[in-house]
């Protein structure tokens, strides 16, 4: 019984080694599940774990359909331009928090947290020389 566990199992490891044609190409429904997770602003290594792909694959097919990067570029702005288009809605409809929140972030010089300390230098051992510690050491 075991025997035959292991000599099944030593095939299949034999099958991979003679892997030997062409490499594996994305399907139709690959290209879309990809499609649906860059339109969820997923990075490349997400999309291919998610996809089960793997990077060489992409890369490949990438070679073959360079347009597919324009594709995915715009497909990673939709999650962006939809923030965006509900922010303003929400802005449209009165909601003072939203609009808060906008004018900071683009108005930053005056609406946004004013915590810097400007120009003031913060290093408090500017002026001291070598003779100052000198003389403190000697006063001690």
């Amino acid at each position: 019984m075991i025997t035959s566990i292991f000599s099944g199992l030593k095939e299949e490891a034999e099958n991979e080694e003679r892997k030997i044609g062409r490499p594996r190409v994305i399907t139709a429904s690959e290209v879309q599940k990809l499609k649906a997770c860059f339109s969820v602003n997923m990075n490349v290594r997400e999309a291919l774990y998610y996809c089960g792909i793997k990077k060489s694959t992409f890369y490949n097919y990438l070679k073959e359909n360079p347009d597919f990067l324009d594709t995915i570029e715009y497909l990673k702005k939709t999650t962006t331009l939809k923030a965006k288009l509900n922010i303003q809605k929400a802005i449209s409809k009165g909601s003072v928090y939203d609009s808060w929140k906008w004018l900071e972030k683009k108005e930053p010089q005056e609406f946004g947290n004013k915590i810097g300390v400007g120009n003031i230098d913060m290093t408090p051992f500017n002026n001291i020389t070598i003779e100052i510690i000198k003389n403190e050491d000697k006063n001690n």
